[in-house]
């Protein structure tokens, strides 16, 4: 338990120190997108290229694994709508909006750093493969199904191809999705980069991490939610029921699902089952409150979910952590 607690202190440090920063110095919460804006275009783009690309193309592609997080986020997701669907009365958009946030997790910013730190390199490679394949699931689904309830509400052609074919339209607009495809290439062919170049985008790697989750600590502060103890107390006595179901999902069914379905329903190889279970642990992403905003639904309570699943995401994942440390 101890060296778990002490592979997870240095990450919420990290937030912790850029929640004060961003609430110390209200005027430079700016500070927030410019971080964002690099993480997104160079920072995170960097890290998987820079990690993939040199690593053994079988250990970047192994179907099990893969077919096995697929199944189990579409599990848990479907489990998440069916039960959002007959019991919160809420339109369909706003429903997708709560799946995604009980589902999707900060992986670049919080997993990938986690594994790092916990299982090195090759925890950090099983991450990235993980995050970007997961993203790849899950964004253009959630775009399509925001989509068509746009175009319910406007009572237009209700045809659900086009928008999940726009869903997907976003996956080639998105930098790591063409710095993972590059690199799977470069992988498979055994193509090594000249050492300048190799450098640089070291360089950059080694940037990401911390970056990133400072950024997390910025964004927490910018969604002020709450500003001290006395407003945190009050804050817990108003929270929707649906805003607790959600942070229940994300951080106890959400990880107890996936470690019964990689450990019991189809065994994986120790390191997987960690990142799979880990990941699952992990807070709801920044990037659900992005898609909140894009589509003008339920903005509020997205981003009180993810404040919420961040603050409250410390006992899972020691625990999970704890669990996995001696089994990998």
């Amino acid at each position: 338990m101890l060296d778990a607690i002490l592979s997870i202190i240095p990450i919420f440090a990290l937030i912790i120190a850029g929640y004060i920063f961003g609430h110390n110095f209200q005027e430079k919460l700016q500070a927030y997108k410019y971080f964002n804006n690099y993480l997104i275009w160079l920072g995170i783009p960097s890290m998987v290229f820079y990690y993939l690309a040199r690593a053994p193309f079988e250990t970047l592609f192994d179907l099990p694994f893969i077919a096995v997080m697929i199944g189990c986020q579409l599990l848990i997701m479907s489990f998440t709508m069916f039960f959002a669907s007959n019991f919160f009365s809420t339109p369909f958009g706003e429903r997708s909006l709560h799946v995604m946030n009980a589902n999707f997790s900060n992986f670049l910013l919080i997993g990938i750093p986690l594994m790092a730190v916990t299982f090195s390199e090759q925890g950090l490679l099983s991450a990235i493969v993980y995050a970007v394949v997961v993203s790849l699931l899950v964004i253009p689904l959630v775009n399509g199904m925001l989509y068509y309830d746009r175009i319910l509400r406007m009572a237009l052609d209700k045809k659900f191809f086009k928008p999940l074919f726009i869903g997907l339209l976003e996956n080639f607009k998105n930098p790591i999705i063409f710095t993972f495809t590059l690199a799977i290439i470069l992988s498979y062919f055994e193509i090594i980069l000249p050492t300048p170049v190799s450098k640089t985008f070291e360089l950059f790697s080694n940037t990401t991490q911390p970056i990133g989750l400072f950024t997390v600590g910025l964004f927490t502060a910018e969604m002020k939610v709450t500003h001290n103890w006395k407003d945190f107390k009050k804050l817990l006595k108003k929270i929707p029921f649906e805003s607790w179901w959600v942070v229940t999902v994300k951080l106890f069914f959400y990880p107890i699902i996936t470690w019964f379905v990689v450990t019991l329903l189809v065994p994986l190889d120790p390191l997987y089952q960690a990142t799979m279970v880990i990941m699952a642990a992990i807070p709801s992403s920044n990037y659900v409150y992005y898609m909140a905003e894009k589509y003008n639904i339920r903005k509020n309570d997205t981003k009180l979910e993810i404040f919420l699943t961040t603050i409250f995401s410390l006992l899972p994942l020691t625990i999970v952590v704890s669990y996995y440390l001696y089994e990998v």
